[in-house]
């Protein structure tokens, strides 16, 4: 009886095991749908290394990425990535490069990239691509480059604006760790390197950067150039750790004061929402446009650098898990830009913030207005108990470094 009760547990084991792959997608991944006979699958990415190499003396960049996935069921891999692969293997064959298909997805929001090739349900992948590196994305000038992973959450008219511009990526629902290797041939000016990864070391021609497993595809920030920056460091004393913050930009006044005003809206975001998420705090300040958050890090105008930095806490904090739930963070965002009002009604010209086809990628520009009576609305709604902010307080503290979608949010 013994030796059948040890299988039995062993089964058991198993069979929870493979439970848990099945459901190993969360919330907001989009649907599997059919194609030429096949099913095209949502897949884990578990994690990627991506080495680019740049050649100034004939300004080309190529790209080599290893990319090891699950499959939660047999089917043909989902993924993306704007370059076209010049070379694929997958689990060491050798395959057409040409496997690698751009498609449109089934609600026509985007482009996307298809493997076609099935793979098992519940199989551990390895992926290796190579590409060319855009040459859109990178600039040579004064005997080195000028790269950075800019993205954008609103505007993108074909939705692909995050790593997937760079670099092979999944979809927004998915985190994943990354090593990014960068080797500079024939450079003869110097580089300064900004990121929100760990530096784990660099040089005058070769880079390595490791980030962490939370990041999403639109969290990562690599800025790379040979421009003549200028940067202010310090560590801003949190709640509960003490944070490196480096804040850059091509004149010294708005450098300076970029880093003030971020060690003081820090300190603001804190208290109302509790401790930084992120191991540290990287701020790109240009004279004027950009805009946009990663993890810890953003590319904004001095005068937009206090909702940025809120999008630390909502956006890259809580975070999206597809375009659908896109308009919570600028909402809140948006509404702490107006002082936080608190709102008896909504518009009676309601605009959509969600409810779009599966594929959605960006965030509706209506999050900005009609996001943020919404949350006026509610701060209206929970007055009782102190409004909205306390709310929004438990919900970071609870899923921070976490995604969400529209319905979780509504439920909480």
């Amino acid at each position: 009886m013994k030796p059948k009760h040890a299988w039995f547990g062993t089964f058991l084991w198993v069979l929870s095991l493979l439970s848990s792959y099945a459901h190993a997608l969360p919330e907001g991944a989009p649907p599997t749908f059919p194609i030429g006979g096949e099913t095209v699958v949502p897949v884990d990415f578990y994690d990627m290394e991506l080495d680019l190499s740049f050649d100034v003396s004939v300004k080309a960049g190529t790209g080599h990425a290893i990319i090891r996935f699950q499959a939660p069921e047999e089917g043909f891999p989902l993924m993306d990535m704007v370059p076209r692969a010049t070379a694929l293997r997958l689990n060491g064959t050798s395959l057409d490069p040409g496997l690698l298909e751009e498609i449109n997805s089934p609600d026509g929001r985007t482009k996307l990239r298809v493997l076609k090739q099935r793979v098992f349900a519940f199989s551990l992948n390895t992926l290796e691509i190579d590409y060319a590196f855009p040459s859109a994305e990178v600039t040579y000038t004064g005997g080195g480059v000028r790269l950075g992973f800019f993205m954008g959450d609103v505007g993108s008219a074909d939705q692909r604006g995050f790593l997937e511009k760079f670099a092979p990526s999944n979809l927004e629902f998915d985190s994943f760790p990354m090593v990014l290797r960068v080797q500079l041939k024939n450079a003869t000016s110097t580089h300064q390197l900004f990121t929100n990864g760990e530096i784990v070391s660099q040089g005058n021609s070769e880079y390595v950067v490791r980030f962490p497993a939370y990041f999403t595809p639109s969290s990562f920030y690599f800025h790379l150039s040979n421009q003549n920056f200028q940067s202010r460091e310090d560590t801003y004393q949190g709640m509960s750790a003490r944070i490196p913050v480096v804040v850059y930009s091509t004149s010294t006044d708005l450098a300076s004061r970029g880093l003030s005003s971020a060690k003081r809206v820090l300190s603001e975001l804190e208290s109302t929402y509790g401790p930084f998420a992120h191991e540290r705090v990287v701020a790109y300040i240009t004279p004027n446009g950009g805009g946009m958050e990663y993890c810890g890090a953003t590319i904004t105008a001095l005068s937009a650098l206090e909702h940025e930095f809120t999008h630390f806490w909502f956006a890259r904090g809580v975070m999206p898990v597809n375009g659908n739930a896109g308009w919570i963070d600028e909402a809140i965002a948006s509404w702490r830009d107006n002082s936080y009002p608190s709102h008896s009604s909504l518009s009676s010209s309601g605009s959509l913030l969600a409810g779009f086809p599966s594929f959605q990628r960006m965030t509706p520009m209506a999050a900005y207005s009609s996001g943020a009576r919404v949350m006026g609305h509610l701060d209206y709604l929970f007055r009782a108990n102190g409004g909205l902010k306390p709310i929004l307080k438990e919900l970071f503290s609870q899923h921070k470094r976490q995604s969400i979608s529209t319905p979780f949010f509504q439920n909480f």
